[in-house]
């Protein structure tokens, strides 16, 4: 991920040297200073921990790493680790890249839209291929056979809690995209005659699950109804209206 990363961030940067790309300073980007800020400060901090200081600056600011350094003739560092705390640089650099370039490069809806489609296309992969690993008994992991956490799903990921943790992001962002689909279609505008005209043709009343109760009562409705059928003034528009409320029941 950093390679790919830094080739993506040099190329950026390439293109807008050129003047192929404008630098627009979006509000997201300009609203997430903060972020932006604490993780240059975090990266900063490691490269701090990577620099041999004197011994009497190492003593005053650790001790206790001071008298590991002495007793093994390492250099004198803050880290203890040198090669782990080199990758959690590397690491820390990356998210830094990357969320600037998310921040100004996805800029529109029509992109956060694509982003979004993409990820989860990519959790439906990573579902499908770690399902398929795990019941195949092939057992790679992305290029190389796995050496550990065998019979168990976890895509081009290591660790499962990986491909379980990146299932859930795309599984909240697939929800996302669902309900934002519904929310730009436009709602038909019904009124309360056709929806309730809708669901007795969908929806017919059971005459098989009607209880006696309510069988007597639609037939003494019937019965009013052909009474009004048979009034002298019942014609035209009324008898209309009578036929339809009777070819209801």
């Amino acid at each position: 991920m950093e390679l790919w990363t830094a080739l993506i961030s040099l190329c950026w940067l390439l293109l807008y040297l050129r003047g192929q790309l404008q630098l627009t300073l979006t509000l997201a980007f300009c609203a997430a200073w903060s972020v932006l800020l604490m993780l240059s400060l975090t990266a900063l901090w490691i490269q701090l921990q990577l620099l041999p200081l004197p011994a009497a600056l190492l003593q005053w600011l650790s001790p206790g790493a001071a008298a590991i350094h002495a007793a093994s003739f390492g250099a004198s560092t803050l880290s203890l680790e040198l090669f782990a705390t080199r990758v959690d640089l590397g690491l820390t650099l990356t998210y830094l890249q990357l969320f600037a370039l998310v921040l100004l490069i996805i800029n529109s809806r029509e992109r956060v839209r694509v982003l979004m489609i993409t990820l989860v296309i990519c959790g439906v992969f990573q579902a499908s291929y770690g399902t398929f690993m795990a019941l195949s008994g092939l057992e790679f992991d992305y290029l190389l056979v796995k050496d550990v956490i065998k019979h168990q799903a976890t895509g081009t990921f290591i660790n499962r809690n990986h491909l379980a943790g990146y299932l859930e992001m795309t599984l909240a962002l697939g929800v996302g995209l669902l309900v934002a689909n519904m929310a730009d279609q436009p709602t038909p505008q019904h009124s309360w005659r056709d929806t309730s005209t809708a669901m007795h043709k969908y929806h017919p009343p059971s005459r098989r699950a009607q209880s006696p109760l309510a069988a007597l009562h639609n037939l003494e409705i019937r019965r009013v109804f052909l009474r009004l059928r048979a009034l002298p003034g019942a014609t035209g528009h009324h008898r209309y209206r009578t036929r339809t409320y009777a070819s209801l029941y």
